[in-house]
């Protein structure tokens, strides 16, 4: 295949062993890296390997089960792709290359097909919910002492 595959993951500390899994999907370990961001109480792991496709990087949303956010990046055969589990719908959606939003169409005509439309907005809505989530999570990791 000949590509390198970046993927980066945002999950709430408090999901963390479910997210260990990742060692478990057969990611080298040595490949990835986390940050941990205190204002939200949540870690951010990223990773790349070669030869492979983000389908073989991405978290199983059966096996996790837990919201979460995030990015691949584009290869020889795709683009770049956000998406974003709610704990029950996963969303994906192609984004821009330079800055990461999401992309739709243009027909000829100037307009946008609504379904693309309606599925950014589900998209923006459910990366919302998450990081309300994430924003209660950390509440509850302060309130019992961290």
């Amino acid at each position: 295949m000949g590509d390198r595959c970046y993927l980066s993951v945002t999950y709430s500390k408090a999901d963390e062993a479910s997210f260990k899994a990742c060692e478990d999907l057969g990611i080298d370990p040595n490949t990835r890296w986390a940050n941990y961001d205190e204002d939200t109480n949540s870690y951010t792991a990223s990773w790349g390997e070669d030869e492979c496709s983000p389908g073989h990087l991405l978290p199983s949303v059966e096996e996790v089960g837990r919201p979460f956010l995030g990015w691949h990046g584009a290869g020889c055969s795709y683009g770049p792709y956000l998406f974003v589990f709610d704990g029950q719908t996963f969303f994906e959606w192609e984004s821009d290359w330079e800055n990461g939003s999401p992309t739709a169409t243009v027909n000829p005509d100037g307009e946008i097909p609504p379904y693309q439309l309606d599925h950014i907005m589900e998209y923006y809505q459910a990366v919302e919910w998450v990081e309300f989530y994430f924003k209660i999570q950390a509440e509850r990791h302060n309130k019992n002492g961290g």
